[in-house]
């Protein structure tokens, strides 16, 4: 069959149209919206790419950070501190019973569990309206917040609120509160392992009382706490 006996018309009377004149026609004609185009299509991917990003910093079970993101984001939150010389509130929150759960009940439940855990926490934050608060899960029951620019008054009452809502919801965890001191390395490891004992305190309060309760880092008690 030869070229001129292939039609160059549709069935119904309409001229055919070549790949090469569908595509001209689907592309803007004007170089601007070409040019506005494609910065639209790479702002597109831009946000996709920073969605995955952000996806895969996230906790899926709490919606909280997970521990890489902990791990990239603890630096620079330290250097803003010292910088500025404006402390650094820390939460440590552990949550109790999920062991007993999961035996008992289920993975199921202790999965239900760690949600409500979770989802406890991301209330209070959202309450705060502080966009700096972050919150990261960095192991299967333990939490902890990062609030910068806060003293001690603040930081404590953060987590009185947060141990308010948690026993609300009939979420046992202990909580160890303070600040973090900027001034050296050596400062900033103690002021955490004050906070880790803190936390200690208030898991061991916890299993005596049956109570959430806040205990808040006294740096000057380490060495008399680790002598017990």
């Amino acid at each position: 069959m030869s070229e001129s006996e292939i039609s160059e018309n549709q069935e119904d009377g309409s001229q055919k149209l070549s790949l090469e004149e569908l595509a001209q026609q689907a592309l803007p004609s004007n170089p601007e919206l070409i040019i506005q185009s494609q910065k639209l299509e790479i702002e597109r991917l831009r946000n996709q790419l920073l969605q995955i990003i952000e996806a895969a910093r996230v906790d899926q079970q709490t919606s909280l950070y997970n521990k890489n993101a902990y791990l990239e984001m603890l630096y620079p939150i330290l250097m803003h501190a010292f910088r500025t010389g404006k402390p650094l509130g820390v939460i440590a929150m552990d949550l109790q019973g999920l062991k007993k759960i999961n035996d008992e009940e289920g993975h199921e439940a202790g999965d239900e569990y760690i949600a409500i855990f979770g989802q406890a926490i991301k209330e209070v934050m959202a309450e705060r309206k502080r966009e700096t608060d972050l919150g990261f899960r960095v192991g299967g029951d333990e939490v902890i917040l990062l609030l910068p620019d806060t003293d001690i008054e603040g930081v404590q009452k953060a987590a009185e609120d947060y141990s308010k809502i948690l026993t609300e919801k009939k979420v046992k965890t202990g909580i160890g509160v303070g600040l973090v001191n900027s001034t050296g390395i050596d400062s900033m490891m103690e002021s955490f392992r004050a906070i880790d004992r803190a936390l200690y305190r208030s898991k061991k309060i916890g299993y005596e009382t049956g109570e959430n309760n806040v205990q808040v880092a006294k740096r000057d008690n380490i060495s008399r706490e680790r002598a017990a």
